[in-house]
């Protein structure tokens, strides 16, 4: 086998392993039955950001499984347009949603289907919670590449706000998850920050989205982190891949206007659609669909009241009766 083939090969061995650890783990912890659901749930997810990916030229793909967390699909998108990178972003949750939406029309009773009900409400909830504009989810990986990556600070506004944000859910909802994503994030911003900083003094001496070539930028790079007193005790390797962040994130390229509205009003729409579907039922009286299926309008309800057959008997006999001693004593 060539070095590619088995890369392949280590790949799949280590996504099946994380795949069972994460099964076993969280069935231990709460139930087999909510684990192997959230897995398929999670498979379906990242498994559509990964294809998308792989359609799109992502390098160096894999996709792995972390216990208790969750999973992800990783490549890199160095080189790829944004509105490959939007599209890649709404393949994890949209084939889950979708999927939700079918099983709600298709299945009758849905809320009376206690196992089919939870797969229905994981997927709604893990594909509609990484649609919140939150960065490092997919909502604000969409925002970012639309919006806030369009200048460095813009960016760095939105990603300080994620993690105020993440950590504010984290200790309203007592969530790990969330304390652990807005820890990740607080070390990425760190050197988000940082690269600005460097940016910021290249394109002073360079003018870096000019005519400049990326040995001359790297060079001038160099210099500037011997200079950066935070800089320039890195290690080598470290230097290295602050250097790669550096020339990727100068190789970006913006998304045009088209790209930001289809993707912003396609972006509204998958919030606002489940939103009208079980509210305009409610206000028109109708039967609210999968919550409610046998609700009525209480005007309906009202209208709908007819006593029954054995009350009528009861009151027409009480009047015969109260008759019958009337005309008794009438006589």
């Amino acid at each position: 086998l060539n070095s590619k083939t088995k890369n392949i090969y280590g790949k799949f061995f280590f996504l099946a392993i994380t795949l069972v650890m994460f099964v076993v783990v969280f069935g231990l912890i709460f139930t087999f039955e909510m684990a192997l659901l959230l897995m398929a749930v999670l498979f379906l997810h990242e498994g559509g950001h990964l294809l998308a990916m792989y359609l799109f030229g992502y390098k160096d793909l894999r996709m792995l499984f972390i216990p208790l967390f969750g999973a992800m699909a990783i490549g890199s998108d160095r080189g790829v347009a944004p509105y490959k990178k939007v599209i890649t972003y709404f393949a994890g949750p949209l084939p889950g949603i979708i999927l939700a939406a079918f099983l709600i029309l298709s299945i009758p009773n849905l809320i009376t289907n206690l196992p089919m009900l939870q797969f229905v409400i994981i997927l709604v909830v893990i594909n509609y919670f990484n649609l919140i504009p939150i960065y490092p989810l997919d909502g604000g990986n969409i925002l970012n590449t639309v919006i806030f990556s369009r200048t460095r600070w813009l960016q760095s506004f939105f990603i300080g706000f994620s993690l105020l944000a993440l950590l504010g859910l984290g200790l309203y909802f007592s969530s790990v998850v969330m304390l652990v994503l807005a820890l990740i994030l607080l070390v990425s911003f760190r050197g988000h920050i940082l690269q600005t900083k460097i940016l910021k003094k290249l394109s002073m001496r360079l003018g870096y989205k000019s005519t400049s070539s990326q040995e001359e930028r790297i060079r001038e790079t160099l210099l500037i982190m011997k200079t950066e007193p935070s800089i320039k005790n890195y290690p080598f390797q470290r230097k290295f891949r602050l250097i790669q962040q550096i020339e990727s994130s100068i190789s970006i390229s913006k998304a045009p206007v088209k790209t930001v509205v289809s993707t912003l009003v396609f972006y509204i729409a998958l919030f606002l659609l489940p939103i009208i579907y079980i509210v305009s039922p409610i206000l028109s009286g109708k039967p609210i669909p999968f919550l409610c299926p046998q609700y009525k309008h209480p005007c309906e309800e009202i209208q709908a009241l007819k006593q029954p057959n054995w009350v009528s008997y009861i009151d027409q006999s009480i009047f015969f009766h109260q008759y019958q001693n009337y005309h008794h004593q009438s006589t």
